[in-house]
């Protein structure tokens, strides 16, 4: 409520348009006041603030906490480079009032963050001298910090320099707890602030991939509370290829900035546009005007239009071929869509998503096979990207494989089983080790012979050799691929265990274990002493006992085994037991 009633107090050198349009801002960066002239600012009374806030200040690492108590924000363009001079002056009735200042450079920046952000402030002056303030081509310093009144300091800092194209801020803050009036006039540089354009449109086209949605650019910002209540009345969309077609109404305009000024609007249309010439115009809304700058300009019916094009909505589908090979397949892409898009997005599946944006029709080469996914996004000026994806199968997947048996007892059937994984595989031919060779898929069990028991084992290099033809829309081929396993012959797989062994380490009968237990399934092997205590024990045939305990050598003398397994040739249970003489 407090600065309502302020806002009551104010007295401005401008016109009532002016005044009555912008009677809200001011009292904080996101709502400055436009300066739109460059004629003095005059207030009888300054604003009350409902509380003081904390700011950042550049150039003062004095250890002051900075606060702002009774401020008021400007905002203004530069069009051209200009030293800029100013000065505020209390009113004439109180001198000895104090004012500070700070001056932002806030070109692409958000307004409300100003507070926080001494580093977009390129001048000020915080110094607690009483009378006139600002910039003038005598001072030196571009900052003036906190300092005591009695030091009576100069209140002015040098002029700052303007770049065209720059957008400002500049706080006023009136430190003394008064609301009495000050003026602000400028002194040098204040033709570059002015703006006398007239607002107009610069540019409109279809919101991406909707052309159901447009977004209008003007060449500065409007106020968006001079578009009618309920939006859109200022607009008309006409088509220019078909000018007998039936028009879409705009239904709905919205701001696409925070504030209540904006330079870029969002209108609905009642009905999405087809492909081809529009243009967007402006004209007289419910009120009887157009559409106001911020500092009360019409835009001009006459003069105020924007011509645009709808292109066809994209359409992602994407076609494909495919150059098998034995090691490698070549994918050749290719989008279907090539007049509407700016950039073709493609994405590859397991290659580390690689991404190309200059071709409409790529090609990448993968060594591995079998289920890819591809996707393609197109992008238009507009920003418009639809996407469509696609699994393609690269099925000449092919490898080699056999399933058999890893060992190979006296009178054994071996079955060698083909698990080769391949389309259109036309030949095999095995190579059994023992000169002997097969061309069939499932071979019968080849034969070998067995060793003697003082050779007791042979390992068999067994080899498949398979080929698949490949027939590519390019050329057709033949590959091979080749797999090898190896198979022990052993001279018996009778099991037994020995009843005498020696561990002392000569290499000979140095442990204890059962013997030939190749193919024994579910096998459990222990050893007791002579107090019936389990001293080994094991379901591995391989893991031999060495005739200790815990690492300590036992004792010479006789020892029980016990052995349980299931024979793979009888399908029986075997259960067996014996003793066992441990000789030192």
């Amino acid at each position: 409520m407090k600065i309502l009633f302020a806002i009551s107090f104010f007295v401005f050198s401008f016109s009532v348009l002016e005044v009555n349009a912008q009677a809200d801002s001011g009292y904080f960066p996101n709502v400055a006041f436009p300066i739109c002239s460059a004629e003095p600012f005059n207030y009888t009374s300054s604003p009350r603030s409902i509380q003081t806030i904390n700011i950042s200040v550049l150039g003062c690492n004095d250890g002051v906490q900075y606060e702002i108590t009774n401020p008021f924000w400007y905002k203004f363009t530069c069009y051209y480079n200009t030293p800029l001079g100013f000065v505020i002056t209390p009113d004439s009735r109180y001198p000895s009032e104090d004012y500070d200042w700070q001056l932002y450079d806030v070109t692409g920046k958000d307004f409300q963050y100003a507070f926080n952000h001494p580093d977009w402030v390129i001048s000020n002056n915080w110094r607690g001298s009483y009378g006139p303030t600002g910039t003038d081509e005598f001072s030196t310093n571009d900052f003036g910090c906190a300092s005591d009144p009695n030091d009576q300091l100069s209140a002015f800092s040098r002029m700052p320099d303007l770049y065209a194209g720059h957008e400002y801020l500049l706080l006023v803050n009136h430190f003394s707890t008064t609301t009495t009036g000050y003026s602000l006039a400028f002194t040098r540089g204040r033709d570059s602030i002015r703006d006398l354009s007239i607002p107009a449109i610069s540019v409109a086209h279809p919101d991406s991939c909707d052309a159901k949605i447009l977004r209008v650019k003007f060449n500065k910002k409007i106020l968006f509370r001079t578009i009618s209540r309920y939006g859109g009345l200022e607009f008309e969309v006409v088509s220019l290829s078909n000018p007998t077609a039936t028009n879409p109404q705009v239904v709905r305009a919205e701001n696409l900035s925070r504030f209540y000024d904006t330079d870029t609007l969002k209108l609905t249309l009642s009905d999405t546009l087809t492909s081809g010439d529009y243009q967007v115009r402006i004209k007289n809304g419910a009120d009887g005007n157009t559409l106001s700058d911020i500092c009360g300009r019409f835009i001009d019916v006459g003069n105020a239009s924007a011509n645009f094009f709808v292109q066809k909505k994209l359409n992602p589908i994407f076609g494909y071929k495919i150059n098998y090979g034995c090691y490698y397949d070549t994918l050749l892409l290719r989008s279907l869509d090539t007049t509407g898009a700016t950039n073709f997005v493609w994405q590859f599946d397991n290659y580390d998503q690689i991404i190309d944006t200059t071709s409409y029709r790529p090609s990448i080469i993968f060594s591995e096979f079998g289920n890819k996914n591809i996707s393609l996004t197109l992008y238009n000026k507009y920003g418009c990207h639809p996407k469509y994806s696609k699994q393609i199968n690269l099925y000449n997947t092919f490898k080699a494989n056999f399933s058999y048996p890893s060992v190979f007892c006296p009178n054994d059937n071996i079955q060698l089983k083909d698990l080769s994984i391949g389309n259109n595989i036309i030949s095999w031919y095995w190579n059994f080790g023992n000169g002997q060779t097969s061309n069939d898929q499932m071979p019968a069990s080849p034969n070998y012979f067995t060793p003697s028991k003082s050779q007791k084992e042979n390992i068999v290099p067994i080899k498949l050799v398979v080929k698949n033809k490949i027939d590519s829309s390019i050329y057709k081929t033949v590959c091979t691929d080749s797999a090898i396993n190896y198979i022990k012959i052993v001279w018996t797989c009778f099991i037994s265990v020995p009843n005498a062994f020696t561990p002392n380490g000569d290499g000979l009968n140095d442990y204890l274990y059962p013997l030939n237990a190749y193919k024994a399934k579910n096998l459990k092997f222990a050893v007791y002493n002579r107090f019936g205590q389990q001293i080994f024990f094991s379901s591995n045939w391989q893991t031999k006992w060495d005739g200790s305990r815990n690492g300590k050598k036992m004792d010479q003398g006789t020892y029980v085994w016990m052995l349980d397994y299931d024979d793979p040739f009888t399908n029986q249970h075997i259960n067996q037991k014996g003793t066992v003489i441990l000789i030192r």
